[in-house]
């Protein structure tokens, strides 16, 4: 996982975690909702690349993360993922910080 700097005393480590998430074509929970989280990183390690969306379900029109891509999302909606074809095992490594 990538270094990521974190400011002293404006947010603490709420976890890490690394997960293989079966992405296919339905809208697949990446990160569930955390209203005490400010921002998580999620990062694509996987072979083929996701939809993203934040908030709400996700589709193929959403944002795309490709392999060894990263988002960083702020605030503690639920992160929902999808693939064009197919259903492929997507590592995501996720980090998340609280408020």
């Amino acid at each position: 996982m990538p270094h990521v700097s974190l400011l002293k005393g404006q947010s603490r480590i709420l976890g890490t975690s690394t997960s293989q998430v079966a992405v296919g074509i339905a809208s697949t929970a990446v990160l569930a909702a955390a209203p005490a989280r400010a921002r998580a990183l999620v990062l694509n390690a996987g072979p083929d690349p996701c939809f993203l969306a934040v908030g709400e379900a996700a589709t193929t029109s959403k944002r795309v993360l490709p392999r060894d891509g990263e988002l960083e999302v702020f605030g503690g909606e639920a992160i929902n993922a999808i693939r064009a074809a197919g259903t492929v095992e997507c590592t995501l490594h996720t980090l998340q910080e609280t408020k």
